[in-house]
């Protein structure tokens, strides 16, 4: 694994058509295992070679114009899913195994409306745990940037009353391209078992946004040599019989199916 490369990128690209060049440019010098989009401006889902799309429309004005919107590409190598959400919010979630199965979240939080936390706190409850939830709050706090408005104050409480933990360090992650002022209105978010797992750095090129992109980069030892079973030695009468015994319906009805299933099997091949 080469940890100088991010395995997760996040950006408000403003517009992924318009901006489709500088897109492909991030992904040839960044090589990312998954990008967060927001404010993609599309009405139809993205296409990128090597990578499966995810795509929630934002509104569409009476003109047929797209406002908003968020994406979620994943290389077509990783293991993945889409989680089905049930959400007012532009959200969209993907679970994928890289070190440990994840579930990713994008979500813009548009400027100017108002922002009921609730369904924040309704959102992250139909996560699979551990999740990450990535994108841009339009919202300002001393905690993750130069001042604090309401909405920062919300998105502050938020975050403490889920127990969440945040990458962000204080660096501007936006250029006002009125006032040509720096801001940090895109927050990196994590279940807390999560946060060594990333290192979380500013990409210096806007690439044509006003954003600038965001990278999760593994925080593992780099050059570390990722552990494979010895599949000719395994005894695979036990495994089938222990699978029979030990995997039962009744995972599907525990707080955390995923995870339970994931130990169990895990304990078996061991075994």
């Amino acid at each position: 694994m080469d940890n100088s490369k991010p395995r997760i990128i996040q950006w408000n690209c403003r517009g992924l058509r318009s901006n489709r060049p500088e897109v492909d440019i991030l992904l040839s010098n960044h090589d990312p295992g998954i990008v967060c989009f927001q404010e993609t401006l599309l009405s139809k889902d993205p296409s990128f070679k090597g990578y499966r799309s995810y795509h929630k429309t934002g509104t569409i004005d009476n003109s047929g114009r797209a406002h908003g919107g968020v994406a979620i590409i994943v290389k077509d190598q990783i293991p993945q899913s889409p989680v089905a959400l049930r959400t007012n919010l532009q959200a969209i979630a993907v679970e994928v195994s890289l070190h440990k199965a994840i579930t990713i979240c994008s979500l813009y939080c548009p400027p100017g409306i108002n922002l009921d936390t609730a369904d924040l706190d309704d959102l992250i409850n139909q996560l699979p745990r551990p999740y990450i939830i990535v994108g841009d709050f339009n919202a300002h706090n001393n905690l993750w940037g130069n001042r604090t408005d309401q909405r920062g104050k919300q998105i502050e409480n938020f975050i403490d009353r889920n127990n969440l933990c945040m990458w962000n360090d204080g660096r501007h992650t936006y250029l006002h391209p009125g006032s040509g002022s720096f801001t940090a209105i895109d927050l990196s978010l994590c279940y807390p078992s999560l946060f060594n797992d990333f290192a979380w750095e500013v990409d210096e090129d806007l690439h044509g946004s006003d954003h600038y992109p965001i990278l999760l980069k593994s925080s593992g030892p780099a050059g570390t040599n990722i552990p494979k079973w010895q599949l000719h030695k395994a005894d695979w009468e036990q495994f089938e019989n222990m699978c029979q015994q030990q995997l039962k319906d009744d995972i599907l009805l525990r707080d955390n199916p995923a995870e339970e299933y994931s130990k169990i099997l895990l304990d078996i091949s061991e075994a």
